[in-house]
């Protein structure tokens, strides 16, 4: 029996954006206190070494606090109520263009437009118009309250 290539997805984040991404979320949850690099991997199944590699970045870019020592840990640096979803996208992914016409990065088509760019232009500016107008708070607020483990 021939085996089945695995399907692919046209939108792939790397596993960092994700972890800051949903690192992010959890602190937001979780504001009451700091949260650990242990807890999050837990949360996240995710390998320790890269969450701290990932909260050291966003740690830099001053959207989390880090604090060491017993009663340390990380927390958001502001109120998630005012913390896009696009912030930490960005600071693992670079800033994100707003208008993109070819996702080749220079037209291919003979005609005025790109195919694909048409399709992936509105793509791209839904993507970017969504993460702008989600806020931290709202995806905390809808998390189980168990967090990412929860069923």
């Amino acid at each position: 029996m021939k085996k089945k290539a695995p399907k692919t997805n046209i939108f792939r984040l790397n596993e960092a954006t994700s972890i800051a991404i949903h690192a992010c979320v959890y602190m937001a949850k979780h504001m009451d206190r700091n949260v650990t690099a242990t807890e999050i991997a837990t949360a996240l199944k995710a390998s320790k070494d890269h969450i701290e590699k990932v909260m050291q970045r966003m740690s830099k870019a001053n959207l989390i606090v880090a604090k060491r020592g017993p009663k340390g840990g990380f927390m958001l640096a502001r109120d998630p109520a005012k913390i896009t979803l696009l912030e930490p996208f960005e600071i693992t992914e670079g800033e994100v263009a707003r208008d993109i016409h070819c996702p080749l990065g220079e037209s291919f088509c003979e005609g005025e437009t790109c195919i694909m760019g048409i399709l992936f232009g509105n793509l791209q500016h839904q993507a970017v118009e969504f993460m702008s107008r989600t806020m931290l708070k709202d995806l905390a607020d809808d998390m189980n309250p168990g967090g990412f483990n929860a069923g």
